[in-house]
């Protein structure tokens, strides 16, 4: 039987973006498992293209952290192992925390209010059990903080981490960890704390729920090398 395709045909105008938008998606779901071999040539044939874009978007998804890529192998998913999204969660705080410092004090009231409709999108995408969207939303959520920082590097480096951090929080959802109470709760003292430019409160906060969440984490880790 043959397998069920994995990829839509691609549009010529808009091939790069959805080249990549549709590999990255294919591995955050489980399409491809955790050291699984990318074969260009099959991709390209299910999305109807030649293999130079399918290229392109394997590089662009080994600077997310999504692919590793060996000389003379070939390019695989990476596996998410308890000791790499430690360091990872670990890399995460530092650059959070040290982002809320910064942007506390001259956080302004547009700003905040950018913030909390990003939360609300968030309370939006629970309530409508958009995985997602949920994702989308958390993620956006921390990426606006390091932004806030106004530190160029210090948000290229949060971006590194973007694609993992999705991956993990996929797989979390995935198993029931998600409470969406607690997650939106999280996000609103967050905001709170930088509202009253208190960014240890909010530096803190942000510490927190990351660490609680990582230990849930690491355990299903331990349990499940492959997205199943």
């Amino acid at each position: 039987m043959e397998d069920p395709k994995r990829f839509v045909e691609v549009r010529a105008r808009s091939m790069r973006h959805d080249v990549l938008r549709q590999l990255r998606n294919a591995i955050l779901h489980g399409s491809f498992r955790p050291g699984e071999r990318l074969n260009e040539s099959e991709i390209a044939r299910e999305m109807g293209i030649s293999r130079g874009p399918v290229r392109e978007a394997i590089l662009e998804l080994e600077t997310e952290g999504l692919v590793k890529i060996e000389h003379r192998r070939g390019a695989y998913v990476v596996r998410l192992e308890p000791k790499v999204f430690g360091d990872l969660v670990d890399l995460r705080i530092l650059l959070e925390t040290h982002a809320v410092r910064i942007a506390a004090p001259r956080c302004t009231p547009a700003d905040c209010a950018a913030i909390k409709r990003i939360i609300e999108q968030m309370q939006s995408a629970h309530a409508a059990g958009d995985t997602e969207k949920v994702v989308d939303s958390d993620l956006e959520f921390h990426r606006s903080l390091c932004a806030l920082a106004g530190n160029d590097l210090l948000l290229e480096a949060w971006e590194q981490l973007s694609g993992r951090l999705r991956l993990a929080m996929l797989l979390w959802i995935k198993h029931g960890l998600d409470d969406a109470d607690e997650n939106v709760r999280m996000h609103q003292e967050v905001l709170e704390a930088m509202r009253q430019g208190d960014g240890e409160q909010a530096a803190e906060r942000i510490n927190l729920g990351n660490r609680e969440a990582a230990a849930e984490m690491v355990e299903i880790l331990a349990h499940y090398d492959i997205v199943r």
